[in-house]
């Protein structure tokens, strides 16, 4: 999903472990108890994913975020970045992508984060997954359509 619109500078992003990020928020959070959240939040995360959404506030570059993804987490994962409008190259991998529960309590104002075991991406999975074909000639066209529209 690389747009071949804009002519803002390219930032390949290595996001190889994003995550489905669920944030539970509740009035009070007792462990060892049943609790019931009060609101419930879905969407896509990770460092590569939340630093292409920092890069596209400055305006000035287009990120592109290339990560792995799986399963019915990374489905909605890679949904969830079309429907934001945050550009990416994904990987298909075997396993499921992660998914990161965020428990919030309003009484005591505290965080506790829960973390799913990530799949494992082998190091020749890895190797031919670092420059996607279609980011060079992305960026090939990029740079052609910038050379054609500058006066001399």
């Amino acid at each position: 999903m690389i747009s071949q619109t804009d002519n803002l500078p390219l930032i390949l992003i290595c996001g190889p472990n994003p995550a489905w990020q669920k944030t539970l928020v509740f009035d009070e959070f007792r462990p060892c108890e049943v609790n019931r959240a009060r609101e419930c939040d879905f969407r896509a995360s990770g460092k590569g994913v939340n630093f292409a959404r920092a890069v596209r506030t400055w305006s000035l570059a287009r990120p592109v975020v290339h990560q792995f993804s799986g399963g019915a987490n990374g489905g909605a994962l890679t949904a969830w970045l079309k429907a934001e409008g945050i550009e990416f190259v994904n990987r298909g991998i075997a396993g499921s992508t992660r998914c990161c529960t965020t428990v919030l309590c309003g009484k005591t104002a505290s965080m506790t984060e829960l973390i799913e075991p990530s799949p494992s991406v082998t190091a020749a999975f890895w190797t031919r997954s670092r420059t996607p074909r279609r980011w060079r000639s992305a960026e090939r066209s990029r740079k052609a359509r910038s050379k054609a529209s500058t006066p001399n």
